[in-house]
């Protein structure tokens, strides 16, 4: 589906997706913890209690914008990393990223969708900037 308006949405006929865009997410993930090398190891969670953290999230918003002069997609996600020991909440974050659609066909929406999903997962796992610190009199 697409938005042709604030209020208002499309379907398109004959596509689907290839792949649950929530596994894709959560591979993606997973995939790029495992290569930030910042953990012993990274693992889907199986439901046992072998593990440390448990980093769950949701994807809040993958849409196709067809209006406001031109089309856009718009990928939304949110995470947060849970101490199973504890039950604490050690990190949380949300963002969300815009892509402009070069072409007004299915696969460079699905092309800048793909970049923008990926551009939305580095800056949620991106932590910020340290603050500058403050100077004395």
């Amino acid at each position: 589906m697409y938005k042709t308006s604030p209020e208002q949405i499309g379907f398109y006929d004959y596509h689907r997706w290839a792949v649950d865009p929530r596994d894709f997410l959560t591979n993606a993930l997973a995939d790029r913890l495992r290569a930030s090398g910042d953990f012993a190891q990274v693992k889907l969670y199986d439901g046992r209690s072998d593990i440390d953290y448990i980093l769950s999230g949701r994807l809040e918003k993958l849409e196709e914008i067809d209006y406001e002069g031109g089309v856009k997609v718009e990928v939304a996600i949110s995470a947060q990393m849970v101490s199973l020991a504890t039950g604490a909440t050690v990190w949380t974050n949300a963002v969300s990223e815009v892509g402009t659609v070069g072409q007004r066909d299915v696969p460079a929406v699905v092309s800048e969708m793909n970049q923008t999903m990926g551009r939305a997962i580095e800056k949620l796992l991106t932590p910020p900037p340290a603050p500058a610190p403050i100077k004395g009199n």
